[in-house]
């Protein structure tokens, strides 16, 4: 064979090739272009220019047709608050900073109405890396929008309702800092707690927390624990706790939602609390979309990947016909198979939401669609559409169903009266408490609008509301919540009144307009009346209080004249008998027998600490008697003036002073000086057993006071006998261990009470005591 012949051989075999090559490239395209033109999810090709070129998805989406898209750019069919932002977006793919993008965008639809889609969008560049258009995909999520903006105001309304309830409820993240609390909550610990750590308020009892611990690794669902906790007052309560924990959608466990009721008087023998209910959760993931084929003559189904995962199978699965069916659920087989034959044979689409079984036994919704492809002479030969896994927004339309049964439960069975308006301000929804306190029957409520003359609402002083007075019209016009609002409702005459105390918040949708309001009232007929009783015995009471005065003006002057006797009167003898003890001693000592010389000196001592006690009780009197120099007081630098002496004269004791930064307070100089010693004093003598002292001082804010701490390692105390420890003259030990008279902490009581503040202590026998007190942080 010559060249000639062999070089022909070769072209001819390399044509052959490129032929085939041409062919497959043809199928692919026209493959691309079938996905592209029949594919479920919207698609287009975007020019530089904006101009469309769309499948018929993504006509159906928007309600245009296909020519008329072309004539249209992407700005024309966009909201127009969303244009510069998806140009933004444009412009980062165009310039590289991102290769593709994702995002939750608005379209216009042809009849006006938005239209919310998950777009995303890739540029194609040619070989040389220069753009040259973009491809981009949407799917419709305007139900999912509705659907999480709905559970959103559901949300929001059983917050509210949460605070209503008499119980208190409170929410702890899993590093177990309180995060949320409903009124009675913060009521019982103060606005403080939020943001607290939860062992703080186990009083000594941090052992009773990790009882719940199993509800954080997840080994628990419900735990209810019993633990003394103290109010914010001071006091201990004894709370009975349900504790449950709260996960979020993927099932891990994020904190832990609480509820409880004071316990402290009926203990166990009350009915336990019920379980609140938890806070709404649910989220939504991104659908997953497949496409699927059957050639009717092989009797097969093609898979797409995606298609495949939803069922739980591998990648290129391709089953027969019967065994796809055999995927969805035994009640759902026969209506798959009617439909599916009725498009195969007839031509006739569905567009289905069933259920199938997954390899591995889970039961999946799924929404399917089929249409029939017929060839050029019209015969159907094959059967096409998509499949999407739709279980989330499935399992989301019955999660909220149960909870609009649970909200709509709730608000019948509660004590308030509870009415929903609409956005006209017509009501939607009212409870039978409702119609009672107002007087009407549950068919009067139904429609009934806010400014009809048959809700006669007055005012404290009976005068009639005005129309923009009423909650539910005053709440449309400022868009913000009432709080405590009083309102009488007339009911047969004007002494024939029912008083409320109204509450009431807006809720909005996503353009921000008032969508529905709530308005919630209880019945304070009683109290009313019982503060009506109460201004009257509050007259009788003034001028008690000035009869009383003048009797107190009189009893301090006669308190004075004991003062001076008690200073003068009662020291002479004191001064005699001492006198006359010294000289004994001095000139007959020698004569005296020795039990005799004792006795001398016993009367010594005891005339010694006579005098203190006299010392120390004018100081309690004047104490009472001082009229108090309010200023802004460095409370560092009293601190150290009072420290100053009793460190000289405890020199040779080994001392640790722990001593924290102190804030300013608004009290008086010379009386903070004597709490500090007071208590500094105490500290240090009860302390001084201990080989090595420590002595700690501190602050915190707590509410509208700064409490201040002194504790220390000394012997301590039996807190059954607290009562007796700020008493005059009260001690809780022997003058033989140690040494005063009983009269300083009763002083530091007075002292801290005159600046409105409160005094308190705890102890244990030899583990040390606590003190505390406060003073308010406001200049008054």
């Amino acid at each position: 064979m010559n060249n000639i012949e062999k070089s022909k051989e070769e072209l001819t075999e390399e044509l052959l090739k490129l032929e085939q090559e041409v062919k497959r490239l043809k199928v692919i395209e026209e493959k691309y272009r079938y996905i592209f033109d029949y594919s479920i999810v919207g698609k287009s090709f975007t020019g530089f220019d904006g101009s469309l070129n769309v499948n018929q998805a993504f006509c159906d989406i928007l309600g245009y047709s296909s020519d008329k898209l072309k004539l249209l750019k992407w700005q024309d069919i966009t909201h127009p608050d969303d244009v510069e932002r998806d140009q933004n977006i444009i412009n980062s793919i165009i310039t590289g900073e991102y290769k593709s993008r994702r995002w939750e965008k608005r379209y216009i639809h042809k009849n006006g109405h938005i239209v919310w889609v998950d777009i995303s969008t890739i540029l194609q560049r040619d070989n040389e890396g220069k753009p040259q258009y973009f491809i981009t995909s949407i799917q419709d999520i305007t139900e999912q929008r509705l659907a999480k903006e709905e559970l959103h105001n559901l949300k929001l309304r059983q917050e509210s309702l949460l605070f209503a309830i008499p119980e208190i409820i409170m929410e702890v993240d899993d590093d177990k800092i309180y995060r949320w609390s409903n009124k009675q909550g913060l009521e019982f610990f103060g606005e403080g707690v939020i943001g607290k750590h939860a062992d703080d308020y186990f009083e000594g009892e941090q052992d009773t927390f990790s009882i719940v611990q199993p509800l954080f690794s997840g080994n628990a669902n419900i735990i209810y624990v019993e633990s003394w906790q103290r109010r914010k007052d001071g006091e201990k309560r004894l709370l009975g706790w349900y504790c449950s924990s709260l996960r979020n959608e993927n099932g891990e466990v994020i904190g832990s939602l609480s509820s409880a009721r004071d316990i402290t008087e009926q203990r166990l023998s009350e009915e336990k609390l019920k379980d609140s209910n938890a806070l709404l959760r649910s989220a939504e993931e991104k659908a997953k979309l497949g496409g699927w084929n059957v050639i009717l003559n092989e009797n097969r189904s093609y898979w797409s990947d995606e298609v495949a995962a939803i069922h739980e199978m591998p990648a290129g699965y391709s089953p027969f016909v019967e065994d796809g069916i055999n995927f969805y659920a035994p009640e759902w087989r026969e209506r798959i198979t009617k439909v599916f034959t009725d498009c195969a044979q007839n031509g006739i689409p569905y567009n289905e939401e069933m259920q199938i079984i997954t390899s591995s036994g889970k039961l999946v919704w799924v929404h399917t669609i089929g249409e029939a492809v017929r060839d050029e002479k019209g015969m159907i030969y094959k059967v096409q559409g998509a499949f999407q896994d739709i279980s989330v927004r499935k399992q989301a339309e019955i999660d909220l169903r149960e909870s609009e049964e649970r909200y709509r439960r709730l608000i019948t069975n509660l004590e308030a009266g509870v009415v929903v308006h609409g956005a006209d301000t017509e009501i939607i929804l009212n409870n039978h408490r409702a119609s009672i306190l107002l007087g009407l029957s549950d068919e009067q409520m139904k429609g009934k609008l806010a400014i009809d003359p048959q809700w006669r609402f007055i005012h404290e002083d009976k005068k009639p509301f005005s129309l923009d007075e009423y909650p539910v019209n005053r709440i449309k016009d400022t868009k913000k919540p009432i709080n405590n609002l009083i309102m009488g409702v007339v009911q047969n005459s004007v002494n024939d009144i029912t008083w409320l105390l109204v509450n009431g918040f807006p809720s909005f949708n996503s353009n921000g307009e008032t969508k529905e309001i709530v308005i919630s009232f209880i019945d304070i007929t009683e109290r009313k009346q019982a503060e009506n009783e109460i201004i009257k015995l509050n007259k009788a009471l003034d001028q008690r209080v000035f009869e009383r005065t003048v009797q107190l003006e009189a009893a301090n002057k006669e308190l004075e004249a004991f003062s001076y006797s008690v200073s003068h009167d009662l020291r002479a003898p004191l001064r005699h008998i001492d006198g006359y003890v010294g000289l004994l001693l001095r000139r007959y000592q020698e004569l005296l027998p020795e039990k005799g010389r004792h006795y001398l000196h016993t009367i010594s001592d005891s005339v010694s600490q006579m005098g203190t006690l006299i010392d120390d009780l004018l100081d309690f009197s004047r104490t009472g008697r001082h009229e108090l120099i309010i200023q802004d007081l460095d409370m560092n630098q009293v601190l150290d003036e009072s420290l100053e002496q009793i460190i000289q004269t405890n020199s040779k004791r080994l001392i640790d002073w722990k001593i924290s930064k102190l804030p300013n307070v608004y009290a008086d100089w010379a009386m903070m000086r004597l709490v500090w010693s007071n208590l500094l004093s105490n500290a240090v003598k009860f302390t001084r057993l201990k080989e090595k002292s420590v002595i700690q001082i501190s602050s915190y804010v707590e509410n509208d006071d700064v409490v201040f701490v002194v504790r220390d390692n000394g012997v301590g105390f039996d807190m059954q006998y607290s009562s007796k420890l700020f008493g005059v003259f009260q001690r809780l030990h022997s003058t033989e261990d140690f040494e005063g008279t009983g009269i300083g902490l009763a002083n530091v009581r007075r002292i801290i009470a005159k600046h409105g503040g409160r005094t308190w202590a705890e102890s244990e026998l030899d583990k040390g005591a606590t003190f505390y007190f406060t003073i308010p942080i406001n200049e008054e």
